[in-house]
């Protein structure tokens, strides 16, 4: 449920200057966010919600946690991306942030710093990954942790942070 000073998106809006983020961010009923060629600074505990019918796409853009403490990865504090439409990431850079997704993730030559395990927290959830992103630092080493029936897909060139990727029901 939103709260009052929430962000709602249920149009197509893209960002393009940098900002600091300090609010929640609701794409709902179809909407489209894009953060395009900018730096976003977010504030620890925010939360990014796409519902099932939006999306977000993320292009040649840093999204970093503004967290003074450079080790925190827990979902308590660092900021949450929650899918569950779709999200596209290319050209991009994804640092301390947390990603659950029940639905469809297409992740480009982009690089996923402290953000592991990426969580697919349905059967129908998917991950593609593709070109040359990375994974490093994920806690535990562990890049991915998706259902039973969750769909991973790892291109030759992605390359992980040494550990696992796990699959448990």
């Amino acid at each position: 449920m939103a709260e009052n000073d929430d962000i709602i998106i249920e149009s197509n809006l893209t960002w393009y200057n940098d900002m600091d983020l300090s609010k929640n961010v609701r794409v709902i009923n179809g909407g489209s966010l894009t953060f395009s060629g900018a730096d976003f600074s977010i504030t620890d505990g925010i939360e990014i919600f796409v519902d099932s019918s939006s999306s977000i796409i993320i292009h040649s853009s840093v999204l970093e946690s503004n967290s003074s403490n450079a080790d925190n990865q827990d979902s308590v504090s660092a900021f949450t991306m929650v899918v569950e439409g779709v999200m596209e990431a290319t050209n991009s850079s994804i640092h301390r942030g947390v990603i659950s997704a029940s639905g469809t993730l297409y992740i480009n030559d982009t690089s996923l710093e402290r953000v592991g395990p990426v969580n697919l927290e349905s059967d129908e959830a998917v991950i593609s990954l593709g070109g040359l992103t990375s994974f490093s630092n994920s806690s535990g080493g562990t890049d991915i942790r998706a259902r039973a029936l969750s769909e991973i897909y790892w291109g030759d060139e992605v390359s992980g942070s040494g550990g696992s990727t796990k699959k448990w029901e």
